[in-house]
């Protein structure tokens, strides 16, 4: 996060990898402890995502990332 410039004084990132929906993502992430408490953190002010479809065999598309972040 810092080598982007982006100071943070908190922040998560959640990761997926297949599901079709934004709702397949969200429930996969709420099934998983570390993933629902990155999405529940209270002090996050800030968010990014993304949704990348590539044609890597090995890894499965679509990848979904979120990260939360509350700057310095």
């Amino acid at each position: 996060m810092q080598s982007e410039g982006y100071a943070a004084r908190l922040w998560a990132e959640n990761l997926a990898a297949g599901q079709a929906t934004p709702p397949q993502v969200l429930q996969a992430w709420d099934q998983s402890p570390d993933h629902r408490r990155n999405l529940r953190l209270e002090q996050a002010t800030q968010i990014g995502l993304s949704i990348l479809a590539h044609d890597n065999s090995a890894i499965p598309s679509p990848l979904w990332t979120v990260v939360l972040g509350h700057p310095r």
